[in-house]
């Protein structure tokens, strides 16, 4: 079985895009950001005022600027496997398909014990589909109150999940 694009990704609309940025500025730190691409798995890529591309991944609390503009980020995209697996997981996401889980339109993935933590396994078995907006917009104020816990808090919280 093969995983398309449309299986992967999709295009953010208008207002979800507005709510991210809105929802993760603690995380970039940067007005000037704009969404043009998720995954499935809760990652953004957005372009930045120069037109650098940055990738957030949301379930990972991971942000990074990854190309100079989209041409290469495209080109990566296509050429570089290892970046497409890690961006995209295109594996991962044949797995959840072939365990009875499709995210519909509006729907994406969402990890059970997130990656933060040392456990997260990148199974179907640790993922459920649920509202795009509650990965790629609800998902920031729970990691920013998770960030601004003492680190035994932080563990205290992980073995009680």
């Amino acid at each position: 079985m093969r995983v398309s694009w449309q299986d992967i990704a999709f295009a953010p609309g208008r207002a979800l895009a507005a709510g991210i940025v809105d929802q993760w500025r603690w995380r970039t730190g940067r007005d000037d950001l704009v969404p043009f691409l998720c995954s499935m798995l809760g990652d953004i890529f957005m372009t930045d005022g120069a037109g650098a591309v940055h990738w957030l991944c949301c379930p990972g609390d991971h942000f990074e600027r990854i190309a100079p503009n989209r041409a290469e980020f495209d080109r990566l995209c296509n050429e570089d496997e290892t970046r497409r697996n890690e961006w995209f997981g295109p594996t991962l996401i044949e797995r959840l398909h072939e365990a009875g889980k499709r995210a519909d339109p509006g729907q994406c993935y969402m990890f059970n014990t997130l990656p933060i933590f040392p456990d997260c396994e990148y199974a179907p078995s640790n993922m459920t589909v649920v509202p795009v907006d509650d990965v790629l917009i609800g998902l920031s104020e729970v990691l920013q109150l998770y960030e601004g816990l003492p680190d035994k808090q932080k563990r205290r919280l992980h073995l009680f999940e």
